[in-house]
């Protein structure tokens, strides 16, 4: 419907009162090379991007990739034995899902 009637109010309305669905889990894992390879299963909203975000040793968060696939390898990770914490959101017509954590979730074996 918006993309024959971009902008119309009622149809914005209704989409923005349909929540995006989060992806169930996230895992990350570093490699050989020692960056960490950041996986997730598909979140059920159709036609969604995904930003995906490292927690800083000060306890920020930094983008480090907007993809369409569920995973990205992170290179500019900081060295250490384990991976950092990465959180992912499915986005959709500039809404987004709460954000799952790599650390909160347990995907399965």
């Amino acid at each position: 419907v918006l993309d024959a009637c971009p902008g119309h109010p009622g149809a914005q309305t209704a989409l923005a009162a349909v929540p995006v669905a989060p992806p169930p889990w996230v895992r990350a894992t570093r490699d050989g090379r020692g960056d960490v390879l950041v996986v997730w299963a598909a979140s059920p909203t159709p036609q969604v991007r995904y930003r995906v975000s490292r927690r800083g040793a000060d306890g920020g968060w930094r983008v480090v990739g907007r993809v369409s696939d569920t995973s990205v390898l992170d290179g500019g990770a900081p060295p250490a034995v384990e991976a950092p914490v990465y959180a992912v959101e499915a986005v959709q017509a500039g809404r987004s899902s709460v954000p799952v954590r790599s650390d909160e979730q347990t995907p399965p074996e």
